[in-house]
Parts: structure tokens; C-alpha cells; sequence
């Protein structure tokens, strides 16, 4: 697993990919495999999809991890938060946000619990669930989370991280969206004495 997300960071796609589905393979052929080592396989490659934006197979992969996950009774770990959070990803890209805000808001605890509120990746979460926030119309609580996200990572990552500069023009687009409201008002007593045609 190590040696596939080198090649991710290195962006050898293809090669991380060969390794993950080689990794798959040989869980799926060890008789009585620990369900956590073929959950995490399905977890990494559906972490790729969502890079691929092969968003169904993403889907499928990272479900089925959760799902062994929490047959094993839903350890907290980062490996797990990492795939509750992708998994809201892909909901989110879809225009599934109903199903996307408690993935989120789990992956979010989960994080606190397991490593700290300092961490990178509990940033990230914050960063990607403010975005879902700011897709349904909800700025106010966007621009509270983005600008938690920075927080967290300016403290670990630095001011010039590209993860911190994109959360910051995220953070300028939020505040400075119009709202929702339309520019049309009618009064209830103006439609009372008019007729449609």
C-alpha cells in the first residue's frame, strides 16, 4: 500500500492503479483474509476512482469497504475517516447531498477522535464539507468551516500550500456569492386582485 501512494504523489496513476488492483487480487484469493487489510484495498482504489472521476466505481469500492468496516464493528482509524470522507466526495459530485452531509459530519468526528483537530487531513474534511455547505446555498456556515479549514492548516502546512491557496480563494468565493433570494417580491394582495391569463 505504501508503495502506491508514492506512485500517487509522484502522479503515476497508472502505476499506483496497477499495484492497488494486483493488491485486490491477492486479498481476494487468501481464504480468510482479514476483512480490515481487503477493506483498506477497496478503500485506496476507490480513493483513486474519485481521482479518475470514475465516480460509480468509486462508489461501489468505497460502500463495500465501509460496509466491511462496520460489520468489524467500524474501527476508528484516519484509513476510515479518509474513506467516509471520499465517499461524501463522490455524493457531493454527484448532487447527492442529502447522502453526502452525514458522511461528512462522521468522517469530521471520526478525525477529532483519532488523530486531532490539527491535523491535515481533519482540514481537508473541513475544506470539503464547507464546499458541500456552500453547493446548497448555506454561505454563512461555508465561510465559518473554510475558514476553520485554514486555520488548521496554516498551522501544519504553511501559508503557501497549494491545498491552503485554493481554500482561500474558496473562502473569497463564498463571501462574496449573492444570496439566493430572488429579485422578484410580490405582495400576497397584488396576485388577490389580478388574473392569469
Amino acid at each position: 500500500m505504501s508503495l502506491t501512494l508514492i506512485r500517487q504523489k509522484q502522479g503515476n496513476l497508472d502505476e499506483a492503479d496497477a499495484l492497488l488492483l494486483r493488491a485486490k487480487e491477492i486479498c481476494e484469493s487468501v481464504p480468510n483474509s482479514k476483512h480490515s487489510q481487503v477493506a483498506e484495498v477497496y478503500a485506496a482504489i476507490g480513493a483513486l476512482r474519485v481521482g479518475q472521476h470514475r465516480y460509480d466505481e468509486a462508489k461501489q469500492l468505497l460502500e463495500r469497504a465501509i460496509g466491511m468496516w462496520r460489520e468489524s464493528g467500524l474501527p476508528k482509524s484516519p484509513r476510515v475517516a479518509a474513506a467516509l470522507n471520499n465517499l461524501a466526495q463522490v455524493h457531493k459530485l454527484t448532487g447527492n447531498y442529502r447522502l453526502a452531509e452525514p458522511l461528512y459530519r462522521e468522517a469530521i468526528a471520526m478525525s477529532t477522535d483519532t488523530q486531532c483537530e490539527q491535523h491535515p487531513s481533519y482540514g481537508l474534511f473541513l475544506g470539503n464539507f464547507a464546499d458541500l455547505l456552500r453547493a446548497e446555498g448555506r454561505l454563512q456556515p461555508a465561510a465559518k468551516m473554510f475558514e476553520k479549514a485554514i486555520t488548521v492548516l496554516e498551522t501544519r502546512l504553511g501559508p503557501d500550500h497549494p491545498d491552503l491557496v485554493d481554500l482561500r480563494k474558496q473562502l473569497f468565493l463564498t463571501r462574496n456569492m449573492p444570496t439566493r433570494e430572488s429579485a422578484w417580491t410580490v405582495d400576497v394582495r397584488q396576485l388577490r386582485g389580478s388574473r392569469l391569463p
